[in-house]
């Protein structure tokens, strides 16, 4: 990664498009940072410089640069760099922000994403030092600075929340922003209403005793043998259970 320090004019900097998906940018925690940042830069001036791409693309500094922008600074300096991959500078600059469950989520996704493509392509970073190494859910643990197990957390919370969504799209409005309790027993008592669950409980999903009978009386019934069987069954189950089914074939890509 190559950078170099200079001073430009701040009207010349461009916000990063993926910023504005990932972070929050219009809530009241937002706003108290923004004017926290005001107070500090207002006193001790610019400590770190805003890092830019070379058409003065902001990858780090988006909270700082919309302060200076408010207290009316005309310029400022900035740290020119050439980077392999921006969305990783981009996410891994927020790496200490205090960020919520929503953001994390969507961070996860789009690393996630990144890292599958490159995995597809069979692309090392250029140094090999620069990304993480290992499986998928530890490097993307290690370029968030969360826990594995928060990311975890993160992903099954964001599934549940979307298969209460597509079953019962009234008890998803009452329980999204709702602490993950409330999610948890929301997602039990609607996947319980479906007849081939039971009680949900992740893994280990207890289904009804003549599920099997019934199973072996649809295979036959609509004579769903070999590959193109095997495509039909895969097409419904991705269509009932679309996140969860996604979430567990992954573990086998691992």
């Amino acid at each position: 990664m190559s950078n170099e320090l200079k001073n430009i004019n701040v009207s010349s900097i461009k916000p990063h498009p993926q910023n504005d998906k990932i972070y929050d940018t219009k809530g009241k925690t937002f706003r108290e940072g923004i004017e926290s940042l005001k107070l500090s830069i207002s006193k001790m001036g610019l400590l770190e410089p805003l890092v830019v791409n070379k058409k003065n693309v902001l990858l780090s500094g988006h909270r700082r640069f919309l302060s200076i922008k408010e207290l009316g600074i005309k310029k400022c300096e900035v740290r020119v760099v050439d980077v392999e991959n921006e969305l990783y500078v981009l996410i891994h600059s927020n790496r200490q922000r205090v960020k919520s469950d929503d953001e994390i989520a969507r961070e996860i996704k789009i690393i996630g994403e990144e890292l599958l493509k490159e995995r597809k392509l069979g692309r090392p970073s250029k140094d090999g030092k620069t990304k993480p190494k290992g499986p998928i859910r530890k490097q993307i643990a290690e370029t968030l600075g969360v826990s594995e197990g928060k990311i975890q957390y993160i992903k099954r919370k964001e599934i549940e929340l979307q298969e209460i969504k597509m079953h019962d799209k009234k008890v998803y409005e009452d329980v999204k922003d709702k602490p993950y309790k409330h999610i948890k027993d929301a997602h039990n008592k609607v996947m319980g209403n479906i007849n081939m669950v039971k009680v949900w409980k992740g893994a280990g999903t207890k289904v009804k005793k003549d599920l099997s009978r019934d199973w072996d009386l649809f295979v036959k019934k609509h004579k769903l043998k070999g590959s193109d069987g095997l495509k039909q069954i895969y097409a419904l189950l991705m269509k009932q259970y679309p996140y969860t089914l996604k979430t567990e074939l992954e573990k086998y890509l691992k």
